[in-house]
């Protein structure tokens, strides 16, 4: 189609030059649809929560993208149940990271719901730098990063909450509109190189904060653990 318009003088280039096409899925990595009797199986063990949502999936005969990760995700939550991770051998500041991360899709980052290990891979080296495999073959969790405005919430209250006027004022002018967290940084480094401690203080524990929860909403760690957690990581106090 954009050939066709750039032929005939509609455009004047092809936006999809260069754009590389996602490699073919293996038939024998391919999602297939339930069966009743599977479907059956998932109701059984479902919580009782995701059952109506499952029954409208398997009912309009639509077990599509959302569906299908939904059933994954609770199959593997009721094996893991009951191997719970310690937090003392996780390593928060490679989930908050990986939370973070806003790039694109051409990488991610996996744990390992049995060990707590975060992996990294990449569509072209897997995840031992070597040799491409898909995740779906993988016995991994991905962690999908948070949306952008998660992190946002983070300089604005660092902005509104430093005690030097002139700086919160400059920094929170810094949020407007597009580009905010490139001006962000540059304000903060290059006029308010006294802020920078407090900062990575303040965006350090909210991130690993956020790291827990999200071990908390896998089912990989339990409700104590996370709220000992967050009691013992509170927000510094800024200057």
């Amino acid at each position: 189609m954009f050939r066709a318009a750039v032929k005939d003088k509609v455009i004047g280039s092809d936006p999809t030059d260069g754009v590389r096409l996602p490699r073919g899925r293996r038939a024998d990595a391919a999602m297939s649809i339930p069966t009743p009797e599977e479907i059956e199986q998932l109701m059984a063990v479902a919580d009782d929560r995701f059952r109506p949502y499952i029954a409208l999936c398997a009912f309009a005969g639509s077990w599509s993208a959302p569906a299908v990760p939904c059933r994954r995700s609770l199959l593997r939550t009721r094996s893991y149940a009951g191997r719970m991770l310690d937090l003392v051998g996780i390593e928060v500041e490679e989930i908050a990271t990986a939370l973070a991360d806003q790039t694109d899709y051409e990488h991610r980052w996996l744990i390992d719901p049995r060990t707590g290990q975060v992996a990294f891979w990449t569509s072209d080296t897997g995840i031992d730098g070597e040799n491409p495999v898909e995740i779906d073959e993988l016995n991994l969790i991905p962690i999908d990063p948070l949306p952008s405005r998660v992190w946002f919430q983070d300089m604005a209250d660092f902005a509104e909450g430093v005690s030097d006027s002139a700086a919160s004022r400059r920094l929170t002018q810094c949020l407007q509109g597009r580009g905010a967290f490139r001006r962000f940084k540059n304000e903060l480094y290059q006029h308010h190189p006294d802020l920078i401690s407090a900062w990575h203080a303040l965006r350090d524990v909210r991130a690993q904060r956020r790291a827990v929860e999200w071990l908390l909403d896998q089912g990989l760690v339990d409700d104590t653990a996370a709220h000992q957690f967050a009691t013992d990581h509170p927000d510094p106090d800024l200057p």
